[in-house]
Parts: C-alpha cells; structure tokens; sequence
C-alpha cells in the first residue's frame, strides 16, 4: 500500500495540495480538508477551488499530473493508463498530445466508432445484413438499394466488399 505524499498545487500554494493518490486538499483557514470531489458529464473528477474569491472548477486528474508528474515536452492533455476516469493515483496518469490520447483510446478499447456506435451512422447492423442480401440473393440494382436505404452508391460499395460494416 501507498504512503499517501502531499504537494502544492502550483498557482495554489498553501491554499490547495494534491495527493500521488489523486486526492485534493484544502488547507483554508489552518483546516486541512479532503475535498469530496463532484463527477462532470464526461466521467472525471472535478473539485472546486477559491483564490482571491474566484472560484474556478478543477479537474482532479490535471491537478495531480501538475503537482506531480514533470512535463518537459509541455504536452496539453493527462491521459489516465488504465482507462478509468476516477483512477487519479500518479501511477495511472501521464502527460499526452491529443493525437496520443485518441490513439490510447482507440488501442484500449475505450472508444468503438465502428457500425451504430459511430455518431455518423444512418444503418443499423440489420439494414447492413438486409443491404447484403438483397444484393446477394435477391440482385436488386446497386442504384435501387441505395436509394432505398438513401445513402451514397460509393458507401453502398463499400459495404458490399466488406469496407465498411466488415465486423459484420
């Protein structure tokens, strides 16, 4: 088990401290308090912190990777290792591009954009089965289906030979 290390949130000194655990602290007022993080829409940790009475939303995550993990190469983004948003311990987090990040994404599994689950799609995975059949053993007109299912011929083609939609 992990001794639990504090250190100051740069810009934040002796105001707020984060942990190598993912914690955040309050220090106001000669009161140390672990702040009890909120969930933002997109599934990370957020925290709320006051300087100067302006009060600025925080998430956790980007705070610990600044009080604790160098970044020589001034990469914009905190990627968490593991793919869990709420996992804040400094093992788990590192310093990405965008281009990294997505790749990471992508190469764990967290993001599928393949088929329905791709914001794009205008077919389900049966109009692809129907679209095959009706080429394959019915040989209605390449033209005809696609109008019927009002998508591009090129798109038609390409879910044919297996372009597109070839999980299925």
């Amino acid at each position: 088990m992990q001794n639990e290390i504090w250190k100051d949130i740069p810009d934040y000194e002796g105001i707020y401290k984060a942990s190598n655990l993912g914690n955040i602290k309050s220090l106001k007022n000669k009161k140390e308090k672990i702040l009890s993080p909120a969930i933002n829409d997109k599934g990370y940790y957020k925290v709320v912190l006051y300087k100067n009475k302006i009060k600025k939303t925080k998430l956790g995550h980007r705070l610990v990777a600044i009080a604790f993990i160098p970044n020589p190469e001034n990469k914009p983004e905190v990627n968490h290792k593991d793919g869990n948003p709420l996992n804040n311990n400094i093992d788990n987090l590192e310093w990405n591009t965008k281009l990294e990040n997505v790749r990471h994404a992508f190469r764990t599994g967290l993001v599928n954009h393949k088929g329905e689950n791709n914001s794009r799609h205008k077919l389900t995975k049966e109009d692809v089965i129907l679209i095959r059949k009706l080429k394959k053993e019915y040989k209605i007109k390449s033209k005809t289906i696609a109008d019927l299912f009002n998508i591009k011929i090129h798109t038609f083609y390409q879910i044919i030979y297996y372009k597109r939609w070839s999980f299925i």
